[in-house]
């Protein structure tokens, strides 16, 4: 279900700091907010202050809010007029002798797709860039009023509704406009990466463009400086330089340009595009270091409860020993990562946060008379601090804790940290037993390590997450595939086992359950269609229209690429349902033609004949209203895009395509099944009464 928004949840190292955290936080969500669909984005990093939000600092949430898809810019190309563009700007170049013909076939197809993508990621890209500046121009000439926070009730913001709506209008036209040139450009050039240049010019072109891209990319890399007589960093002389023209390329970029602009159509992009692991959004904010992790605000609190994890799919690792549980979640990680179909794959990273390790010499503390209670004292009060008392401010009291600066919380200042011990003998016992101090270094030893960022359980067992997605391919199938490549593969340690979990389990859940109410469906119809007509025969009869429904819903959804889900087999079971309804009507008239002309026993097989037309072509008027009536009907609902459109679509395709389909099977077959079912009823009544 489409909430309106997502949620970027990446996880990184736990031992990453919160300054760290809050700059890529800041830099991914500058990112997002360059999409023209996004409206607000909102990045929270650590947790709050409650015990039902244990999220570490390693882990942000950002909430990605979109504006009303109506509002949406088109600038998506679809791939098959980027595939046909490649190939004739391929035929171009190879025509006027810019580059070599590739040899073969099987050459030529590969470099024509790698084109295709890298052409059109690049053209996402500048289209995309291109319509969030349009968007801050329409932002600023409504005064900052987005049409998401538009209230109908003022109408200062309720006016910036139609600027926005013919300021889209106007951003469509520009992008159509600029479609065919840019996406021609990208075109050539990433063929020229791709083939053998033939021409002279255009190859020294192209080592001129490689050498500019390699030396920007090294001066990039260097830290700023000022340069000599430059007004800002990073200036030269040639920053700019001049590339000459080569008249054969322009001349092949406007011709094509222009062959390619007839017809073009630019389509919003879908939410699936935008949001779905590898899509727009995940490529944009991919950052080393960080695992992205995609979900939807009240998706992930239910997946969290149901499953304890947000990723598609997840693999709980248990064990008894945190050692083995974090080598067996690394083993796992392993050996998923090639697998055909897995994005993602990432072991839970429970170690890696520096830890202050102190550990006492309890030998050495007691020949110089430290007390431990009296160590593990100094250490808290040290380190975490110690109520020293209250101040009244008002109606509160707020404590006073004394504890060392950050700065004295190291290695090496720790070293001489006093701690307090019993009075040698001989000492001055009038003040206090403990009235000498001992230096931490010298009763303990101070180091630095690596430990878990936090410890998870569960039953009893230590636990850690494998999380995967599924990249194209059935999560179902993609687990039973994970499953049999750990079996094989994967060597865990002893104690350590595995469970699955995550979103797929619903799938698993909701494929039972049908698997279970389908074959009653199609009894409960059978039932209803016996008990209407007391003859098994006709509501056999009426059943076969099922099959064509079935295979008229299977070309629509892949004609229309809706993707197998539970609400497509609920359009499924209510097409069944209303093709047998369909087929009723049908067998209505024929029966009711048969009444009419006598009765069977008063047929011979021309009479029957005759009959069995007359009832099929009465039949022609009630059956185009019915479909007429479930045609516009049903047909508006594949276009809808208000809430819930997501749900309706897919479940609106198999019903509208299995009655189309069930409709001219029942015309057409239903008939004749009905005539020889009928025939050879009548054949039986012949010979019984010749028989007697």
């Amino acid at each position: 279900l489409d909430e309106g928004m997502v949620m970027d949840m990446p996880i990184t190292v736990p031992r990453a700091s919160i300054a760290e955290t809050v700059d890529d936080m800041k830099a991914r969500d500058m990112v997002l907010c360059r999409f023209p669909e996004v409206d607000m984005v909102v990045g929270k990093a650590g947790r709050a202050d409650t015990p039902t939000d244990p999220a570490p600092v390693d882990m942000i949430e950002t909430m990605v809010n979109f504006r009303p898809r109506e509002f949406w810019p088109r600038r998506k190309l679809g791939r098959e007029a980027a595939i046909r563009q490649i190939r004739a700007a391929l035929d171009a170049l190879i025509a006027a002798g810019v580059i070599e013909s590739p040899s073969t076939i099987p050459e030529r197809e590969p470099r024509i797709e790698e084109a295709a993508d890298s052409a059109l990621a690049l053209f996402d890209v500048a289209s995309r860039e291109y319509a969030y500046h349009r968007y801050q121009d329409l932002l600023r000439d409504t005064g900052g009023v987005s049409p998401t926070s538009v209230h109908p009730n003022d109408p200062a913001e309720a006016a910036a509704v139609p600027v926005w709506q013919q300021g889209v209008a106007q951003v469509d036209q520009e992008l159509a406009t600029r479609a065919a040139p840019v996406f021609t450009r990208f075109a050539i050039d990433e063929l020229l990466d791709r083939m053998t240049i033939r021409d002279p010019a255009v190859r020294a072109r192209k080592e001129t463009i490689d050498r500019l891209r390699k030396d920007g990319i090294a001066r990039a890399r260097q830290p700023h400086r000022m340069l000599p007589g430059s007004g800002h960093h990073h200036a030269s002389p040639d920053s700019n330089p001049i590339l000459e023209p080569v008249p054969v390329l322009d001349d092949l970029r406007d011709t094509l340009a222009r062959s390619f602009a007839q017809g073009l159509l630019l389509w919003k992009v879908e939410r699936s595009h935008l949001t779905e692991y590898g899509g727009e959004l995940d490529v944009a904010v991919s950052t080393p270091g960080w695992t992205n992790v995609w979900t939807m605000p009240i998706q992930n609190r239910v997946d969290m409860l149901a499953t304890g994890v947000s990723a598609p799919i997840g693999i709980r690792v248990l064990g008894t020993n945190l050692d083995d549980v974090v080598r067996g979640s690394e083993e796992i990680a392993r050996v998923l990562k090639d697998l055909p179909g897995a994005g993602d794959v990432i072991a839970d990273p429970i170690r890696g946060k520096p830890t202050l390790e102190i550990r006492l010499d309890r030998d050495r503390a007691g020949r110089l008379g430290v007390i431990a209670a009296d160590f593990a004292t100094a250490i808290e009060v040290a380190l975490a601090g110690h109520e020293a008392a209250r101040v009244q401010e008002g109606s509160d009291q707020v404590p006073v804790v004394v504890r060392l600066t950050r700065g004295w919380r190291d290695e090496e200042r720790l070293a001489d940290l006093p701690i307090p011990a019993v009075a040698a003998p001989g000492q001055d016992h009038s003040l206090s037993p403990r009235s000498r101090f001992v230096p931490l270094s010298e009763i303990a030893e101070i180091r630095r390590t690596v430990g878990p960022a936090s410890i998870k359980s569960e039953r009893g067992y230590l636990r850690n997450y494998v999380r995967l997605s599924p990249r194209d391919v059935d999560p179902v199938l993609l687990v039973d595939q994970a499953r049999a490549k750990i079996d094989r593969e994967a060597r865990l340690p002893a104690g350590v086992f595995i469970e699955w979990t995550g979103q797929y389990e619903h799938s698993i859940k909701a494929r039972r359950t049908l698997l279970l109410v389908s074959p009653l469906v199609l009894a409960l119809i059978l039932g209803v269609l016996y008990a209407t007509y007391r003859d098994l025969a006709d509501a056999l009869l009426v059943m076969a229209a099922i099959p064509g429904a079935l295979a008229g819903g299977v070309l629509f959804q892949q004609f229309l690429g809706i993707r197998l889900s539970v609400t497509v087999w609920i359009g499924y079971i209510a097409c069944f349902g209303m093709a047998a309804s369909t087929g009723v009507v049908m067998m209505v008239y024929l029966r009711e033609a048969v009444a009419r002309a006598g009765g069977l026993e008063q047929l011979d097989l021309p009479g029957l004949r005759a009959a069995v037309l007359t009832g099929a072509v009465h039949r022609l008027r009630p059956k185009l209203l019915t479909e007429g009536t479930v045609v516009l009907g049903l047909a508006p609902l594949l276009w809808s895009s208000g809430v819930a459109s997501e749900i309706i679509r897919p479940m609106t395709a198999p019903v509208l395509g299995g009655i189309l389909v069930a409709d001219e099977v029942i015309d057409l077959f239903l008939p004749v099944f009905f005539y020889w079912v009928r025939a050879r009823r009548l054949r039986s009544i012949r010979s019984r009464q010749g028989a007697k």
